[in-house]
């Protein structure tokens, strides 16, 4: 997941070293670095909609969605970054959310990532209060994105007992 996300965050870093990268390169280099870490998850999470879990649950439609929930999460966050401290704020959101449920399963590695990425966050956050004079940039928003997307499925796919639908609240 490691490798994957440079790769995802390479042209971001580029990017905001005012290097000019075209948003269809970022966004298709996005959409097959989450696509590669979608295809590495062990276990993608089921949907529960009754009949339509004949389609829903299938291992290609899966894989194409949670890729494409993925590249929205990842465009979400770098969207929301031009705004001072809203990336970072629904990144402490999202992690603090995802860490309750690391406790409740006591899963060290939910609970070490999150953890580790809420204190990036509250430093950032603490160094640009209250003028907020520097964002997160691509490459940071992109990096809070992919582990906050990824988490999710993660945990959502280990756990089946955890209702799909809170992923979509978290």
């Amino acid at each position: 997941i490691s490798v994957i996300s440079l790769i995802i965050i390479t042209p971001a870093i580029l990017e905001d070293l005012h290097k000019e990268i075209k948003p269809l390169l970022r966004l298709s280099i996005i959409f097959i670095g989450s696509l590669l870490i979608v295809i590495n998850t062990n276990q993608l999470p089921k949907f529960d909609m009754g009949i339509l879990n004949i389609i829903l649950n299938n291992t290609i439609f899966q894989i194409f969605f949670f890729t494409f929930a993925l590249v929205g999460v990842v465009n979400g966050q770098n969207l929301i970054d031009g705004t001072n401290g809203l990336s970072a704020l629904t990144s402490l959101t999202i992690f603090f959310g995802v860490l309750f449920l690391g406790l409740t399963f006591k899963d060290q590695k939910i609970i070490f990532v999150c953890l580790t990425i809420i204190s990036l966050n509250i430093g950032f956050l603490f160094l640009n209060f209250p003028y907020g004079k520097i964002f997160l940039g691509d490459s940071g928003s992109y990096f809070n994105g992919i582990i906050a997307g990824y988490l999710t499925i993660y945990i959502f796919g280990k756990y089946s007992d955890l209702p799909s639908w809170s992923a979509i609240i978290i």
